[in-house]
């Protein structure tokens, strides 16, 4: 996901609730800048639903609109034959429908979205974008990606860290 100018409109992006957790206890305001410099991003309602990590302020502060999804996509979600929560599944048809990009870190979402023509995004990918435009130094990104170790070895295991600080490299030496 590339950096926007400040006249070509901003590409959608929806945040599943993995992510939005995951930045909520490293650094949220790292979707703050995400919101400012790369993407229109946006959650769903029923995820919002979900994190209580994050109160109704929180998104406003940091431009992250809530949508509600309509009963259409909530009826097409419920008929998608996968190992997806429904909730999963109303992001992908969210994103589908408004050829939005998903960022999420959970495999079996982005396996379905695959299946269904949905772009994603890791989690740390839109760190590493985010830097690659100048707007969030290589320090910072690097001390999010380890307070997401700290608190998830498992799923920010050591292999994923190296696979970040390796891309991470190559954007300073450009």
């Amino acid at each position: 996901m590339p950096g926007v100018t400040e006249d070509a409109p901003k590409p959608g992006l929806l945040l599943d609730a993995d992510v939005l957790i995951d930045y909520a206890h490293a650094d949220d305001g790292v979707l703050g800048l995400v919101a400012r410099h790369l993407a229109r991003v946006q959650v769903l309602s029923t995820t919002r639903s979900e994190v209580r990590e994050f109160r109704d302020e929180d998104y406003s502060r940091l431009g992250i609109t809530v949508l509600v999804p309509t009963a259409d996509q909530e009826e097409t979600a419920a008929g998608i034959s996968s190992r997806s929560s429904v909730n999963d599944l109303r992001c992908l048809v969210v994103c589908r429908e408004n050829d939005w990009t998903l960022a999420t870190n959970d495999r079996i979402l982005r396996k379905a979205c695959e299946e269904h023509g949905v772009r994603t995004r890791y989690g740390l990918e839109l760190m590493l974008d985010l830097v690659a435009i100048g707007c969030l130094p290589r320090s910072r990104a690097e001390s999010v990606a380890e307070k997401l170790h700290s608190r998830s070895p498992g799923h920010f295991h050591r292999g994923i860290l190296d696979w970040f600080r390796s891309r991470l490299s190559r954007l300073a030496s450009r």
